[in-house]
């Protein structure tokens, strides 16, 4: 059993399978084998990116469906192990239990607090590839600052790519998917962290990779951290999804 001093960071995912990916992320060039290549990349870089943290966390892979665990090995986990094989042996793989986003979202988090006994758990998903290693230690601060702490980092689209809250568990913390709207969750979030007596910190808007033009905006990002991204633990350089993004011809995201 983990300490109550101790903070873990769940990776909240889908097995990226070519029959299980966005579709809002299609276009007639993107077909699913692409969009899959591209949400195995996404995930490898964010299990990448939390590999460059200095601080000690204990890490957890949340995948949906249960039954692709063999999936996951594959496009995931056995390609990064000669990569970062110490970071891996730590992670607790772990099927999403439920039938809906509001059952699997809750039982993670009871999962982290409950069975782990760990006193504060961070949760991100994986379509945010260039999110960097300095927004989680700047989280994990905020949630050592205080014991009544909760953070939350905005998406563009009124969602969030990142939520933590220390002990105790929110047994109803999947609610705030009710709304069945991205445009509401973030709200949502706020209102059910506030009502629990939560003090709720903001770090920096991320976009996160929803639609096509999400994509095409993270490009842009994407593209700069390659040429500005150092060794340094204060950023990331997403090198999976870079090298898919551009292996199409510039001329493909100029005209689209």
């Amino acid at each position: 059993m983990k300490s109550v001093n101790e903070i873990g960071v769940i990776v909240f995912t889908k097995v990226p399978k070519v029959s299980f990916v966005k579709t809002r992320l299609y276009h007639p060039q993107l077909d699913r084998n692409y969009v899959s290549k591209l949400q195995t990349a996404m995930l490898k870089d964010t299990l990448l990116m939390l590999g460059k943290i200095p601080i000690n966390f204990v890490p957890i892979l949340s995948f949906f469906p249960k039954e692709d665990i063999q999936t996951l090995e594959r496009l995931i986990i056995k390609p990064l192990k000669p990569l970062i094989s110490k970071s891996l042996e730590k992670y607790h793989v772990v099927p999403q239990k439920g039938e809906t986003i509001v059952d699997r979202f809750t039982n993670v988090f009871s999962y982290a607090f409950n069975e782990l006994n760990l006193g504060s758990v961070i949760i991100i998903g994986s379509d945010t590839p260039h999110l960097q290693p300095n927004l989680i230690m700047q989280s994990f601060k905020l949630l050592r600052q205080n014991i009544n702490a909760a953070v939350l980092g905005p998406s563009q689209n009124g969602g969030f790519y990142l939520l933590g809250h220390n002990r105790p568990f929110i047994e109803n913390i999947g609610d705030i998917f009710q709304k069945q709207s991205s445009l509401h969750e973030l709200g949502s979030c706020m209102d059910l962290l506030n009502s629990k007596g939560h003090l709720v910190h903001i770090i920096p808007e991320v976009t996160d990779i929803d639609t096509f033009e999400n994509l095409k905006s993270v490009r842009i990002i994407i593209n700069i951290l390659s040429l500005t991204s150092s060794e340094s633990i204060n950023s990331y350089y997403p090198r999976f999804t870079y090298q898919l993004l551009n292996s199409l011809e510039e001329s493909f995201w100029v005209s689209h």
